[in-house]
């Protein structure tokens, strides 16, 4: 089993994050720090013991000097330095404006913008602020991720690709269909997906391709967890989890891989019997290209509490799993994504 180290109030380097979503109405957010084969649980907690994160905590960004962690339900997003010290909070006085937020995307050093309940709006960064009038798509309900590439801003509403690019300041324009992204590489491409499509875009100017996935559905949950599909840096290579069930018994169990040049889908690896991913599922160390997958044992309660993370090659060897959660453990973490 995984050790659990105490914080001491630095963290090493070589490690990577996991953010949970929390247990609504008993614990909110909360961050987790792997390294050296040994948990650094909730490292963000003990420095900032007056401030917590939001509850169903979605997805977390870091920028080399600040961090933002982002939650439904205020507060809405944490700005931290690179140690995670708070900063400065979108707090509940926000919370007639924006709903829920949903994905967060950092445009440059003093702006960003958020996908939320109540539309797409321009935030302020360091410190964090909203204007209520600063709001560049008004619509409702439907939003998810979010991402900046070639100086534009490309979101997801109602299953569809939008760009908007604040140089111009004119409308968001609707690309292409995605319900799941976004992951941009090294080739300056932005991919997004649904269960019958891989979508690549060029942000130089909007063109796009898609590809079917033929036997291979991806699976991506119906309510919002940040981006379900991983790529390698370079564009070499994209995964994702195959989809299987119908109706609200759908289940990610089967680890796959695009191949862009070939343009052809592969089963990679399949999760072991009885368990299926959670949260966005899967991700891709940028420095290694290793494939790392998230699951929990099927079934509702305390199966939650048996969550598993296999890291894999790139060719779909697995090289170690790590368990997330410890022999008798009783909180459930609900691990949303993994960040490096």
């Amino acid at each position: 089993m995984a050790a659990v180290q105490l914080y001491c109030g630095t963290l090493p380097e070589g490690g990577f994050f996991v953010y949970n979503e929390g247990q609504f109405g008993k614990m909110p957010a909360s961050l987790n720090y792997y390294f050296d084969g040994a948990w650094i649980r909730r490292p963000y907690a003990a420095l900032n013991p007056a401030q917590p994160l939001g509850n169903s905590g979605t997805t977390m960004l870091r920028t080399g000097t600040m961090t933002y962690l982002v939650a439904k339900d205020a507060p809405f997003v944490v700005e931290t330095d690179a140690q995670l010290h708070a900063r400065s909070v979108l707090g509940s006085e926000y919370g007639a404006t924006v709903g829920q937020v949903m994905g967060m995307t950092v445009y440059d050093a003093s702006t960003g913008y958020i996908t939320t309940q109540n539309g797409v709006f321009r935030i302020g960064l360091n410190p964090l602020s909203l204007d209520a009038a600063d709001r560049i798509f008004a619509q409702r309900n439907g939003f998810r991720d979010i991402c900046t590439a070639g100086g534009k801003v490309f979101f997801i509403y109602s299953d569809a690709v939008y760009v908007y690019d604040p140089a111009t300041g004119e409308p968001a324009a609707e690309l292409c269909p995605a319900s799941t992204g976004f992951v941009r590489t090294t080739d300056g491409a932005v991919w997004a997906a649904d269960s019958e499509r891989i979508v690549r875009i060029d942000p130089a100017d909007n063109s796009f391709e898609t590809v079917s996935t033929g036997d291979y559905p991806l699976w991506w949950e119906s309510t919002y967890r940040p981006c379900e599909i991983a790529a390698a840096a370079d564009g070499s290579a994209l995964y994702f989890l195959r989809k299987t069930g119908s109706g609200w018994s759908v289940y990610g169990r089967e680890l796959c891989k695009y191949d862009p040049a070939s343009k052809t889908v592969a089963s990679l690896w399949p999760l072991p019997e009885g368990f299926s991913a959670y949260g966005c599922g899967v991700r891709v160390d940028p420095a290694t290209g290793d494939v790392y997958v998230v699951y929990t044992k099927d079934g509702w309660g305390a199966n939650y509490l048996k969550t598993y993370i296999t890291v894999l090659s790139p060719e779909g060897e697995v090289r170690e799993t790590i368990p997330y959660t410890s022999e008798n453990e009783t909180v459930y973490w609900f691990p949303s994504e993994i960040v490096f």
